[in-house]
């Protein structure tokens, strides 16, 4: 609906601008890009170090034993259960009890042993196959440990951190200056978020999934009366993600 001078869509951008930019001054700038940049620091030393640490874990035999254990005892019952239909991909799929949709899983794992095993579908000999899987597949769980390890310690520091950008917060001065970055950060996201909804909108209309001259939209974003004022008009055309994929479709 068309109000005149601007449409019920402009006035709902408008105002949830202006919440943005409130929360934006409350929560701050460092408070936003300290958990931002930490947590993408942290996973990437998570995937970076884990190998490192599973190996430092197996050195001093923390948790490696047990698991090993457990594995080797799994993959040889179930190898004595098979028979002769103990291939490497059957091993694996019942050993490790995988569902169905996740049967591709253990041919890529066979595939990691070379020459040991040629194919998925290559006989094996069950004891010398249990060793070499439990011995690959604790390795696996040893670095998804030692990955939760260096997460959860990442995720400790981002605390002490955000505590202490809280603190520096309490100052006066700090904290406007920290609120108006503040403000400038979650305009950002907000165009970005504003700009993703209108390109939907605009492959829409383009489509002909939502009518250009009928209907809610047509009105409200005055689509046949480009004399009228729209910001929503506008944003359909002019959002960011549009105007970069008009750069290089038109």
């Amino acid at each position: 609906m068309y109000l005149g001078f601007f449409g019920i869509i402009d006035a709902v951008i408008v105002l949830l601008g202006i919440i943005f930019m409130i929360v934006g001054y409350k929560r701050g700038f460092m408070n936003k890009m300290v958990t931002f940049v930490c947590v993408l620091v942290i996973i990437g030393l998570s995937v970076m170090f884990c190998g490192n640490l599973a190996e430092m874990l197996k050195d001093y035999n923390i948790f490696y034993k047990g698991i090993n254990d457990g594995v080797n005892a799994s993959v040889t019952s179930t190898m004595a259960e098979l028979g002769d239909k103990a291939t490497a991909k059957v091993v694996l799929a019942r050993a490790f009890h995988l569902p169905d949709w996740l049967s591709w899983f253990s041919g890529l794992f066979c595939s990691s042993y070379g020459d040991t095993v040629v194919t998925a579908s290559a006989k094996v000999d069950g004891q010398f196959l249990s060793e070499i899987i439990a011995n690959k597949a604790t390795m696996y769980y040893m670095r998804m440990i030692a990955f939760a390890f260096i997460f959860v310690a990442g995720i400790i520091l981002l605390i002490i951190l955000k505590v202490i950008t809280n603190a520096l917060r309490e100052n006066s001065a700090v904290r406007v200056i920290d609120g108006i970055f503040g403000i400038l950060l979650y305009l950002l996201i907000y165009a970005a978020l504003v700009s993703v909804v209108f390109f939907v909108l605009d492959i829409l209309v383009e489509k002909s999934v939502i009518s250009s001259t009928t209907g809610f939209i047509a009105e409200d974003f005055q689509l046949a009366h480009t004399e009228n004022f729209s910001m929503s008009r506008w944003l359909l055309k002019g959002n960011l993600i549009s105007t970069i994929r008009n750069l290089f479709v038109k």
